[in-house]
């Protein structure tokens, strides 16, 4: 089972793009701030994200459920690769009522996963 639940706060503003596939793509940095790790920066790619998040900005502070994807492409004529997290559903930290909702589905789908 590929899920990463993530808690951060945005390192940038989100950047909209269109894929040669018509679908959308809002891309985002995430930093994770740990007191017993060093802080760490994981790139996001949302899919036709809902409206709601184009609003966020830099600092806004979210809560992030998906999969880790590494996808591999060509750039200056060699294969290069990179790790993301391709976004399933993300909250803002502060909608308490919503994040609890996030985990607990995210804690079902577990389950449901074991059994």
């Amino acid at each position: 089972m590929n899920v990463a639940v993530l808690s951060g706060m945005l390192a940038r503003d989100p950047e909209l793009r269109e894929l040669p596939s018509g679908e959308e793509v809002l891309t985002m940095d995430l930093v994770i701030r740990d007191e017993d790790r060093k802080t760490c920066s994981v790139p996001l790619a949302w899919i036709n994200a809902p409206a709601r998040a184009h609003k966020w900005s830099k600092g806004t502070e979210i809560v992030v459920q998906g999969r880790v994807v590494r996808r591999f492409f060509r750039a200056n004529g060699a294969t290069v690769s990179r790790t993301e997290v391709v976004v399933d559903h993300a909250v803002v930290n502060t909608q308490r009522v919503r994040v609890k909702g996030l985990l607990n589905q995210v804690a079902t789908g577990l389950g449901q996963a074991a059994a």
